[in-house]
């Protein structure tokens, strides 16, 4: 009676671990293409105001707590 139990429970563990083999290879392999990125990165980034700071020098960076020598703004 215990090896019939142990039998039937390992088949079952052999059915679950063939499906889940199969599942997991039949899944497509995603390629993420630089649009798909750049959308994530809008996405991600928001709705504010586009702020660029360059260079090193003695103004403050609206974003960063950093002395730069020239930022730039732009609505996105």
């Amino acid at each position: 009676m215990k090896n019939n139990f142990r039998r039937k429970i390992l088949i079952v563990v052999a059915i679950v671990l063939v499906v889940g083999i199969y599942s997991s290879k039949k899944q497509p392999s995603i390629e993420t293409s630089s649009l798909l990125l750049e959308n994530v990165e809008a996405l991600a980034y928001g709705e504010s105001d586009y702020v660029r700071c360059l260079g090193i020098g003695s103004l403050d960076c609206p974003v960063y707590n950093v002395k730069v020598y020239s930022y730039e703004t732009a609505s996105r």
